[in-house]
Parts: structure tokens; sequence; C-alpha cells
């Protein structure tokens, strides 16, 4: 499913286009109770991984789009090409969303009290930043001792925002201190299936604020990148990622052979390198390399 920077990119393009602009027309399905009138969109903005769009009838539509979800953007006029569960459409242009894994619409007091925004931890890209004690004592009290580390940062009660692809590169990578030091440089790595035991609280905060600092790093138009700053000219050569999605493949690190394995009660898929994370300790990386 979409990483926490995705989502954010799509609402802030939502948002743009969307904005003030009158509603012609607006159109939900998949069993989403029936629409009452509203005449415009105040604002659009991510929460976590969960888009949420509000209209000026006091409603706001939360959309999650799971694995499969995808908005796609076209300009008037439009010809329907099959069914959409999500359509909004003002005089320029139709926003359409086609197989989210959720959409409901929800009024002011079943935002306040909705069961999956109200428990989420704090979104890593939110304004202000989050408050790195209260991240730490979220995971110990969601966290038993034994709970795998990899788990543990998909964990959106924690803090909202890190998926499938920064699970596995942070592993790599390791603790960050807050404003220290590079945060495509790797420090310390272990392995995504070692319990959270192995970390001390303070690792683990600095864990998800080097989350936090990728996630925003990678808000520009380029592809998502945990190797270097994107935004800046880099040889065409340099891979964009440490791990993920390359098993099988060297570790650029060390050229040892990196592995996978699905993880969690959702089967997600897991990279590591077997010499840079050793299981239930961290490695510390002393090279200048990477």
């Amino acid at each position: 499913m979409p990483e926490g920077d995705t989502v954010h990119k799509l609402a802030r393009v939502l948002d743009q286009g969307l904005r003030n602009q009158p509603l012609i027309r607006v159109e939900l399905r998949g069993g989403v109770r029936p629409f009452a009138h509203a005449t415009r969109i105040e604002s659009v903005r991510a929460q976590g991984k969960h888009c949420l769009i509000a209209f000026d009838n006091g409603r706001t539509l939360r959309v999650h789009l799971g694995m499969h979800g995808a908005w796609h953007r076209y300009p008037q006029p439009w010809k329907n090409r099959g069914e959409v569960h999500v359509r909004l459409e003002t005089e320029k242009e139709v926003f359409v969303c086609l197989q989210p894994k959720d959409v409901e619409l929800l009024d002011a007091r079943e935002m306040a009290k909705h069961p999956v925004l109200s428990g989420l931890g704090p979104d890593l890209l939110a304004a202000e930043e989050p408050d790195w004690d209260w991240v730490q004592r979220r995971a110990q009290q969601f966290c038993p001792p034994d709970r795998l580390l990899g788990e543990v940062l998909l964990d959106q009660r924690i803090a909202a925002g890190l998926g499938n692809v920064y699970k596995s590169e942070l592993c790599l990578l390791g603790p960050l201190p807050e404003g220290k030091g590079n945060p495509f440089r790797p420090l310390a790595g272990t392995h995504p299936f070692s319990p959270i035991s192995v970390c001390r609280p303070e690792q683990l905060r600095d864990l998800f604020w080097r989350g936090r600092r990728l996630l925003q790093l990678n808000l520009g138009g380029w592809p998502r990148t945990t190797t270097h700053d994107a935004s800046r000219p880099l040889p065409g050569s340099q891979a964009r990622v440490w791990l993920y999605a390359r098993d099988g493949m060297q570790c650029l690190r060390c050229t040892a052979t990196i592995q996978s394995r699905h993880q969690g009660l959702a089967a997600r898929a897991t990279f590591w390198c077997p010499q840079c994370q050793p299981m239930d300790t961290w490695k510390e990386f002393h090279s200048k390399k990477g």
C-alpha cells in the first residue's frame, strides 16, 4: 500500500485541483451511504496513509487506498471508463478513485470518534515536529519485548506514515539521533525479524526520527529514494534504494546477497542483508562507504 509520502503528495494534488472549485457531480459507490448536498470541497489533507476530503456540508470522505487503490485525474469532458468507487467532478476536471481499500463518509462526530483515525500515532509528515517522547511511550505501550522490529515500524498506532519500503530500509540504515548526520547514510543495521528488545527506547525513537526525515525528503516530484537526496543531481547509475525489491542482488554496502521473506499478518515482503544486519543485535557501520 502507498507510503505516507505518496498519500501526502496525492492529497496535495487533490487539494490543488478541487479546493473551492464548484462541484457538478459527486459519486460514491461500494456501499457508501447516500451523499448529502455539497457544493464545494473545503480541503484535502492526509493523515498518515488516509486521505481526508472535507466538504462544505460538514462531511468528510475518508479514503484508504490499500494495496490496489489509485487516484486518476482527467480533463473535461470525461467519458466513464468503467466502475469507479469515488468520482469528484468540476467543470474543468474529474478525479476518480479505483479499487480503494476503504471509503466512508463521516460527519464531525464520527470523525472525532473514528476507531482507526483516533488510534493513529502522530503523523510523521505533519508540519509540527512530533512529540518523540510520546512516540517512544506509544511503542512501549503497544509492543511487547518479543514483537519483531519490522512489524513495529509498520504499526500506525505508534507513528503514522511508514510503509513496507521504509520498514526494510530503516532496519539497514539504523537509528539517527534528531538533527544529526546524513539520513541517507547507514549507521547501524539489524535484522527486521529481531525482537524489539534489541532496541533501547531511544534507538527506536531515533529510527522513527530518521523515517520522518526520509519521508520529508521524498515529497518532491521524483521517485522515492533512500540512498541519496534526489533533489540534487547524481549519476544515473545511483541506486534509489538500499534493499527493497532487490532480493537476490548484491548489497550496496558489502556485496552479500540480499534476502527476503514475508512478515506479519499481512505477509508483507521484507528485505535484509545477512552480513550488514545480524539477528538480535545492531551492527555498527564504521566504514565511510555509503
